[in-house]
């Protein structure tokens, strides 16, 4: 059977816009959306930041090397993706979470290009 063009074009729309969501955040095309929850309330806070205001991202995949290496260069750890800021977003310039490393290469095209992978070899 045939796909009609209306639902050829459906499918590359929810494609295009698709939403991955984990536990601490949610990627859209254009966005993330970063879940917060205060210590012992179960109201969460959402911050969007959109991609044109983030300067540049970056992750350390966990395992022993990395871990050693940037525990003795930086104040960085492995498993979190930082993101920095070109301005601020609710009084802050840079964002963490952790994520687990094959979650994050199942975002968007556009938003693993802006990463920055730090690779110990």
């Amino acid at each position: 059977m045939k796909e009609s063009y209306a639902l050829k074009f459906k499918k590359e729309l929810n494609e295009k816009n698709r939403i991955v969501e984990f536990k601490r955040a949610r990627f859209t095309s254009n966005s993330i959306i970063i879940k917060k929850r205060r210590l012992f309330s179960k109201i969460e806070k959402h911050i969007t930041i959109p991609l044109e205001r983030v300067e540049r991202m970056f992750y350390a995949k966990s395992n022993f090397k990395n871990q050693l290496s940037l525990s003795l260069e930086s104040t960085l750890t492995t498993g979190a993706l930082y993101i920095y800021l070109k301005d601020k977003i609710n009084k802050r310039k840079m964002y963490c979470f952790f994520i687990k490393y094959d979650d994050l290469l199942t975002v968007h095209k556009k938003t693993i290009e802006m990463i920055e992978f730090y690779n110990e070899n």
